[in-house]
Protein backbone atom coordinates (compact mmCIF):
# COMPACT_ATOMS: atom_id res chain seq x y z
CA UNK A 1 0.00 0.00 0.00
CA UNK A 2 1.37 3.46 -0.91
CA UNK A 3 1.41 6.21 1.42
CA UNK A 4 2.64 9.81 1.31
CA UNK A 5 3.53 10.90 4.86
CA UNK A 6 1.83 13.98 5.89
CA UNK A 7 4.80 15.94 7.29
CA UNK A 8 7.28 14.91 4.62
CA UNK A 9 5.21 14.74 1.59
CA UNK A 10 7.45 11.50 1.30
CA UNK A 11 6.18 8.36 -0.41
CA UNK A 12 6.65 5.23 2.01
CA UNK A 13 4.81 1.44 1.06
CA UNK A 14 3.06 -0.63 4.22
CA UNK A 15 3.13 -4.47 2.61
CA UNK A 16 1.27 -7.36 5.11
CA UNK A 17 1.94 -10.32 3.50
CA UNK A 18 0.48 -13.68 4.22
CA UNK A 19 3.13 -16.03 3.67
CA UNK A 20 0.95 -19.10 3.15
CA UNK A 21 -0.39 -17.49 0.36
CA UNK A 22 1.25 -14.80 -0.83
CA UNK A 23 -1.71 -12.41 -0.68
CA UNK A 24 -0.79 -8.51 0.28
CA UNK A 25 -3.36 -8.10 3.26
CA UNK A 26 -2.70 -4.59 4.01
CA UNK A 27 -5.69 -3.00 3.64
CA UNK A 28 -7.88 -5.55 5.08
CA UNK A 29 -5.58 -5.38 8.09
CA UNK A 30 -6.21 -1.37 8.38
CA UNK A 31 -9.49 -1.82 7.43
CA UNK A 32 -10.00 -3.79 9.67
CA UNK A 33 -8.69 -1.57 12.61
CA UNK A 34 -10.38 1.40 11.72
CA UNK A 35 -7.93 2.66 9.91
CA UNK A 36 -10.06 3.90 7.12
CA UNK A 37 -12.64 4.97 9.35
CA UNK A 38 -11.23 7.05 11.79
CA UNK A 39 -10.69 10.82 11.07
CA UNK A 40 -6.66 11.31 9.60
CA UNK A 41 -6.48 13.58 12.39
CA UNK A 42 -7.09 10.56 15.07
CA UNK A 43 -5.14 7.91 13.60
CA UNK A 44 -6.43 7.67 10.15
CA UNK A 45 -5.50 7.31 7.05
CA UNK A 46 -7.17 9.12 3.59
CA UNK A 47 -6.84 8.12 0.45
CA UNK A 48 -5.87 10.38 -2.35
CA UNK A 49 -7.69 9.80 -5.53
CA UNK A 50 -5.66 12.00 -7.83
CA UNK A 51 -2.61 10.66 -6.49
CA UNK A 52 -3.59 7.08 -5.69
CA UNK A 53 -2.19 6.42 -2.51
CA UNK A 54 -2.72 6.74 0.93
CA UNK A 55 -1.99 9.99 3.28
CA UNK A 56 -1.17 9.71 7.02
CA UNK A 57 0.84 11.10 9.54
CA UNK A 58 4.42 10.41 10.18
CA UNK A 59 4.03 8.45 13.63
CA UNK A 60 0.66 6.79 12.06
CA UNK A 61 2.93 5.31 9.42
CA UNK A 62 5.78 4.32 11.97
CA UNK A 63 3.04 2.58 14.15
CA UNK A 64 1.98 0.62 11.22
CA UNK A 65 5.24 -0.20 9.93
CA UNK A 66 6.66 -1.54 12.72
CA UNK A 67 3.25 -3.66 13.33
CA UNK A 68 3.38 -4.67 10.03
CA UNK A 69 7.10 -5.36 10.16
CA UNK A 70 6.56 -7.99 12.84
CA UNK A 71 3.02 -9.90 11.62
CA UNK A 72 5.23 -10.96 8.30
CA UNK A 73 7.66 -12.08 11.11
CA UNK A 74 4.72 -14.35 12.83
CA UNK A 75 2.98 -15.34 8.96
CA UNK A 76 6.37 -16.47 8.12
CA UNK A 77 6.99 -18.35 11.33
CA UNK A 78 4.00 -19.65 11.30
CA UNK A 79 4.13 -20.53 7.82
CA UNK A 80 7.45 -23.26 8.59
CA UNK A 81 6.14 -24.41 12.21
CA UNK A 82 4.39 -27.25 12.77
CA UNK A 83 3.16 -29.52 15.31
CA UNK A 84 2.51 -27.51 19.16
CA UNK A 85 3.65 -25.04 18.65
CA UNK A 86 1.88 -23.76 15.22
CA UNK A 87 -1.41 -24.96 17.67
CA UNK A 88 -0.13 -22.49 20.16
CA UNK A 89 0.54 -19.42 17.88
CA UNK A 90 -2.61 -19.80 16.17
CA UNK A 91 -4.55 -20.01 19.20
CA UNK A 92 -3.55 -17.08 20.68
CA UNK A 93 -5.82 -13.83 20.57
CA UNK A 94 -4.44 -10.59 22.33
CA UNK A 95 -6.83 -8.25 23.77
CA UNK A 96 -6.02 -5.53 20.55
CA UNK A 97 -3.76 -6.09 17.95
CA UNK A 98 -0.65 -4.90 19.32
CA UNK A 99 -1.54 -7.09 22.24
CA UNK A 100 -1.92 -10.06 20.05
CA UNK A 101 1.28 -9.32 17.94
CA UNK A 102 3.43 -9.10 21.26
CA UNK A 103 2.09 -11.89 22.67
CA UNK A 104 2.69 -14.19 19.63
CA UNK A 105 6.62 -12.56 19.49
CA UNK A 106 6.68 -13.92 23.05
CA UNK A 107 5.22 -18.01 22.11
CA UNK A 108 7.63 -17.79 19.28
CA UNK A 109 10.86 -16.12 21.58
CA UNK A 110 10.06 -18.76 24.50
CA UNK A 111 9.96 -21.41 21.56
CA UNK A 112 13.32 -20.28 20.19
CA UNK A 113 14.89 -20.45 23.74
CA UNK A 114 13.63 -23.54 24.33
CA UNK A 115 14.81 -25.10 21.07
CA UNK A 116 18.21 -23.51 21.54
CA UNK A 117 18.71 -24.76 25.16
CA UNK A 118 17.58 -28.08 24.67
Amino acid sequence: MEVKIIETGEIEYLNAIDFATGVDWTQDLIGNHNGFIDPIDDGGFDYLEEEDVYLCQQDIYDWWNDIIFKLNYISEIEYNADGEFLEELKEYWGNDLEDEVEGKLQIIKEYIDEDYYA
